[in-house]
């Protein structure tokens, strides 16, 4: 199909007005050739390789009223809308290329690139990255519901999301690949993971770093003897840094990290209270903030 950029994005703005009359929990079926011409925009990396990548420009929440059913997924960049610049290190790219993704980035600035509860059948191993760079970057993307289960990401060598939502996707990562930051992480399994919780309170840049990790199993190793030096900080000294990592750690063990286990032992609402040598003490402290 060919159309200029402003009949494409007329047709696209058709479709998305005339998918407000249809009812929530409906969906119609468009031909796949059409569905896919304006779902991404495709450009060429490599002219000698015929090396081509699809750009995820037209997304949104108005997609769950569409079947995307049979949308080929294959080759899409699912980082090209990060802040940085675009990780291709590894293939050489035409001249024009990093032109081209300049002016595609610039159109679409702060855009989000939103499959959320569509039923859309996204194999993240075949992302454009996935093949040619043995990596996988999800940037700005938000998968909230979408089914990712059963995807063998043994072969590759990192699984890295930033700004992202993958809650409730089923998505499984048993070898440790992955890291993440700024992101949902909440109800996807974890549970081979571990991460330092005195370092997530302290704004260290580790793994998984500011995100929520709500029911991931995920396992959180806290030292109380150093936590008990950030309240003998803050008591002795006023710190205000002090003051902000036990602000956080009194919102993290009652909110993101509900479902995660805190030196072997699960964290509910019930009883967050899991530190024996030094409970009292963290109690009656916070209880000052």
């Amino acid at each position: 199909m060919n159309l200029s950029k402003e009949s494409k994005d007329e047709l696209r703005t058709i479709i998305k007005d005339n998918l407000k009359n249809i009812p929530d929990g409906q969906q119609i079926h468009l031909n796949k050739d059409i569905l896919e011409f304006l779902l991404f925009d495709e450009i060429v990396v490599n002219q000698e390789k015929n090396l081509k990548m699809k750009i995820p420009v037209w997304s949104g929440e108005f997609l769950r009223k569409i079947d995307l059913s049979e949308v080929d997924f294959t080759d899409v960049s699912w980082q090209v809308f990060s802040d940085s610049n675009i990780r291709l290190e590894e293939i050489e790219c035409d001249d024009d290329f990093n032109i081209k993704i300049m002016i595609i980035k610039e159109n679409n600035k702060n855009y989000t690139i939103n499959y959320s509860y569509t039923n859309a059948v996204i194999d993240l191993t075949k992302s454009f990255e996935a093949k040619n760079c043995n990596k996988i970057y999800l940037m700005n993307c938000n998968f909230k519901g979408l089914n990712l289960q059963n995807q063998d990401f043994t072969k590759f060598r990192i699984l890295y999301a930033c700004n992202s939502d993958l809650s409730d996707t089923n998505l499984s990562i048993p070898n440790r690949i992955f890291s993440a930051s700024c992101s949902n992480l909440s109800n996807i399994d974890l549970s081979n993971y571990s991460i330092n919780g005195i370092d997530s309170i302290s704004g260290a840049p580790v793994d998984f770093y500011k995100c929520s990790l709500l029911n991931t199993k995920i396992n959180i190793e806290f030292n109380p003897y150093e936590y008990k030096l950030i309240i003998d900080d803050y008591i002795n000294n006023k710190s205000k840094i002090s003051l902000h990592k036990l602000v956080l750690f009194n919102k993290l063990i009652n909110d993101a990290w509900i479902g995660c286990y805190l030196n072997g032992k699960k964290i509910t609402k019930q009883k967050t209270d899991i530190f024996e040598s030094v409970k009292n003490d963290i109690k009656r402290q916070i209880k000052r903030l």
